[in-house]
């Protein structure tokens, strides 16, 4: 009898991360040798993924549907609205509640169709194992545990807003899934001691840790003569720190006015993006291009010759800064969490979250293009020797024996 693993990539509202780039990336690795690997994905990612280019081969591809969510008014069109006499409700409000509650009803409902497919294709495959990443592991362990599969959970964040245990939440949170994992697959040792911190009960036994990151590094590569080009890439939320990003240029521009040739690059989508439109009009910040979400950034980052990245608790393994390291950026990264995994300060310059010192950091490379030349040298040489889907993979496939 034929058996196979599964990995259940999961992401239920319509848009998607490092995480889920990572996994799909290794899925198009392993089906490309093997045959004993399934993917399983919700729609609306699928969709996303196909048209983008990120999944390659459909062969063993589970596709789960769900129903489609109504879409939202954008961010500046409920500023307008609220701007126009409309209070904003405060939080716990009464009137919260019917929206809470027709959320949880449309996430039943989608696990209900997700337990009846994989239900279905779990008699077709005879799964030996699944590896679960985000949601894909929040919604299928109780199907695992009904049928006995032996269950892993990627463990990529230890965000305090996934950490629920209401069960209005159930669905989006991961106290439930790292009770009942059989392994968890922490991103970092870091990442096991902020679980203990809080109070997680992880048990040495259950813990393996992911060795490396990697990405598809084909298309990232640097162009000769780089420009004065610095990039931000990420989510605008606010544990990216975009907003620290914008008052740092405000910095920069102010006090080195001969530098007025730069260009700043904001690649990424989110909550943020209303307000930082207003911060750049207000503030009359020149040369600041904000694009949204960009499928093909290695278009900026084989010519750019900084990267950003001050998220506000890890930079490792971020999926972005392996890929501006791989364009050969110098980095101006915060020193926190297992950051220096990636950024030491050969690669680039650690910062602490001040405005004037990240100014400060992006002029020194700009300044000096050969110190920024070698230290984006030194980083596409680190990202290529030590975070290959090759490394991954033997790892990842060891967990399964």
């Amino acid at each position: 009898m034929t058996t196979h693993k599964a990995i259940c990539v999961l992401n239920m509202q319509g848009g998607f991360g490092g995480a889920e780039k990572r996994y799909i990336s290794l899925f198009n690795h392993l089906i490309n040798s093997r045959s004993d690997f399934v993917l399983i994905i919700n729609r609306s990612l699928f969709d996303l993924m196909r048209r983008n280019g990120l999944l390659q081969s459909t062969a063993n591809v589970i596709v789960v549907n769900q129903l489609r969510p109504k879409k939202k008014k954008s961010s500046s069109a409920v500023s307008a609205s609220n701007g126009k006499g409309r209070k904003k409700r405060s939080k716990g409000h009464v009137w919260q509640w019917p929206g809470k509650v027709k959320c949880f009803l449309r996430n039943v409902i989608d696990w209900i169709l997700l337990a009846v497919t994989f239900i279905s294709v779990h008699h077709k495959y005879k799964f030996t194992a699944l590896y679960g990443v985000w949601q894909g592991g929040i919604w299928t362990w109780p199907l695992c545990r009904l049928l006995g599969i032996p269950f892993i959970y990627s463990v990529n964040s230890n965000n305090k807003h996934f950490w629920h245990r209401s069960v209005n939440q159930f669905f989006n949170s991961q106290y439930w899934v790292m009770n009942h994992a059989d392994k968890l697959d922490f991103l970092s040792t870091r990442l096991v001691t902020a679980y203990r911190h809080i109070g997680m009960n992880v048990p040495d036994e259950k813990i393996t840790v992911t060795p490396n990151s990697f990405v598809d590094y084909r298309p990232y590569y640097a162009e000769h003569p780089k420009e004065p080009w610095v990039v931000f890439m990420a989510r605008l939320v606010p544990l990216k720190n975009p907003m620290l990003m914008l008052e740092a240029i405000k910095v920069f521009q102010m006090k080195y006015p001969g530098m007025s040739q730069v260009r700043f690059y904001f690649m990424g989508g989110g909550m943020l993006m209303a307000d930082m439109k207003k911060y750049i009009a207000r503030h009359q910040l020149r040369k600041v291009i904000m694009d949204g979400i960009d499928m093909e950034p290695w278009l900026i980052l084989r010519k750019s010759s900084v990267f950003v990245s001050i998220q506000q608790t890890e930079n490792y393994p971020s999926q972005a800064l392996l890929e501006a390291m791989a364009a050969e950026n110098a980095t101006v990264a915060s020193d926190v969490g297992d950051t220096r995994q990636l950024v030491t300060e050969a690669e680039g310059i650690l910062v602490q979250f001040d405005a004037s010192t990240v100014a400060g950091a992006i002029y020194q490379l700009l300044a000096n293009p050969e110190e920024c030349h070698q230290k984006g040298h030194r980083a596409r040489k680190k990202v290529m020797t030590n975070h290959t889907i090759q490394h991954f993979s033997a790892y990842f496939l060891s967990l399964f024996d």
